[in-house]
């Protein structure tokens, strides 16, 4: 791919997919890169195999989980108006999110720092059932994203942007490349929540690490799970309270602000897992077949207590911004 206005050229890593990034990322992103690579082969190699019959079966279940879940890509993304719209999603992880836009009519253009993540979305946007016209997958950065300014109805990113060495910057980005009156639905960890004063903070007391590293950085460590194909851990995950969150969303108007994500285990001290299980089945947790895609099985729907306490003490932010 050659840009036409400073004729840079970019590599191709796959049909649609090409590599936009510098040569020296910085450790810190390198470490990322190499963290949520090791995670896409933990969860999503399952789904690499699926046939278009099938993978198109498990993006109506997904919907339906989406929907059934209050999750931002079936509440704050409003799924049957993005028909021809253009749509940035940042982070896209396997693919299945861009792809269920792209079911319904959006122009999908992807972005991932793994180069794993990349390949794997523009399989997924090719093989959807789609009237859309064109798609574009970018091995790229947010912090610097290879956009024109103005040029996308909607930025869509979930749980990636408070992992980003400078989550300022990415927010900037998203405000240049919307088109004035363009909406952003993200999703963001929420401070004021269950999951971080009954697990999170205790864990790097009792480890230590709360008391010799940044928040960023032990927070970082003990989320988003451990690295199985090598050693790197994620580097930064970040926590907002509402006051935070407002302050960090200056340049844009606020439509929306809610919590979401809670499970009964969210109180239980680590290692609970038994008593999370009795717990989730006397409340009314129960799984739904529509997690392969994005968690490569069934899926925790919550139950009602869960939906209504995720409104208080969900460690989710769903957030709906307006250039």
């Amino acid at each position: 791919m050659r840009c036409s206005q400073c004729a840079a050229i970019y590599p191709a890593i796959g049909p649609h997919a090409f590599r936009v990034l510098a040569a020296d990322l910085g450790k810190t992103k390198e470490t990322a890169a190499a963290f949520w690579g090791d995670l896409y082969r933990q969860l999503y190699s399952g789904a690499e195999s699926l046939e278009k019959k099938e993978f198109n079966r498990q993006l109506e279940l997904l919907e339906d989980y989406f929907r059934k879940q209050r999750h931002l890509a079936a509440t704050e993304v409003r799924l049957g108006e993005l028909a021809g719209k253009v749509i940035l999603e940042i982070g896209s992880g396997s693919g299945a999110h861009s792809a269920l836009f792209r079911a319904h009519g959006a122009r999908m253009i992807a972005v991932d720092l793994t180069p794993e993540r990349v390949v794997s979305t523009q399989r997924m946007l090719g093989i959807v059932d789609s009237d859309a016209a064109d798609y574009l997958c970018l091995n790229a950065d947010a912090e610097s994203l290879p956009l024109r300014s103005d040029s996308v109805d909607m930025v869509y990113s979930n749980g990636v942007l408070h992992h980003s060495p400078n989550t300022e910057k990415c927010l900037a980005e998203v405000h240049r490349v919307l088109k004035p009156g363009g909406v952003a639905a993200l999703m963001l960890y929420c401070r004021s929540s269950a999951l971080f004063f009954s697990l999170l903070l205790w864990q790097g007391l009792l480890n230590g690490s709360r008391l010799n590293q940044r928040e960023e950085e032990w927070l970082g460590r003990i989320t988003e799970g451990k690295p199985v194909n090598q050693e790197a851990y994620n580097p930064v995950t970040r926590v907002y309270d509402r006051s935070q969150l407002r302050n960090l969303l200056t340049d844009f108007e606020i439509i929306s602000l809610r919590k979401n994500s809670f499970e009964i285990g969210h109180l239980l001290p680590r290692g609970a897992g038994r008593l999370n299980q009795v717990l989730q089945w006397l409340y009314g947790t129960r799984k739904h077949p529509g997690g392969l895609l994005v968690y490569g099985e069934d899926a925790n729907v919550q139950s009602g207590i869960e939906r209504w306490l995720a409104g208080y003490l969900g460690f989710d932010w769903n957030i709906l911004i307006k250039k």
